[in-house]
């Protein structure tokens, strides 16, 4: 079974380290430190990021000294229903997004447009070997097929990472 010393490397938050400067400055009004050395380890609670680190201050005082509970295990509970947005609130979208869907439009148009029109003006040059092996007017629509499913490509592509 664990005990709270087991868990000195536990991350504190702000609640921990206002109560550590809570008992540092009862420890200051009764006399057991100066203002100097409260100053001191007041500014080592504020900074203090584990148990053991708030523990330290108080090693040479005697009670009270900071109590840490067990922390809770955190419960994961799936969504069951979608989560509306709040009435008057939008969905950021950042500039860089929108920058990224430009370039795959550039891109897209770029090399889709120029590989299609090669595709059908050389007549099937760019296309399968087994297009050479056929006669020059079925080789023609193979390249025009091909060069149409490209260019259908960078429609739906565009589309795609059109932002909504």
């Amino acid at each position: 079974m664990s005990t709270h010393g087991d868990h000195v490397e536990l991350r504190i938050g702000d609640t921990e380290r206002t109560e550590a400067e809570r008992l540092l400055g009862e420890h200051l009004r009764v006399g057991r430190l100066t203002a100097e050395e409260f100053g001191e380890r007041a500014n080592i609670a504020v900074s203090a990021r584990t148990r053991r680190e708030l523990s330290m201050l108080f090693e040479d005082l005697p009670a009270p000294h900071p109590t840490f509970e067990l922390p809770a295990p955190l419960q994961y509970q799936p969504l069951t229903e979608p989560v509306a947005m709040p009435v008057g609130m939008v969905p950021m979208r950042s500039q860089s997004t929108d920058a990224a869907h430009t370039v795959a439009k550039v891109l897209a148009v770029l090399i889709g447009i120029p590989v299609a029109g090669l595709t059908l003006l050389a007549g099937g040059g760019f296309t399968l070997a087994i297009v050479d092996r056929l006669p020059h007017s079925l080789a023609m629509l193979t390249a025009a097929a091909i060069g149409v499913l490209v260019l259908a490509g960078i429609v739906v592509g565009v589309q795609r990472f059109k932002p909504k």
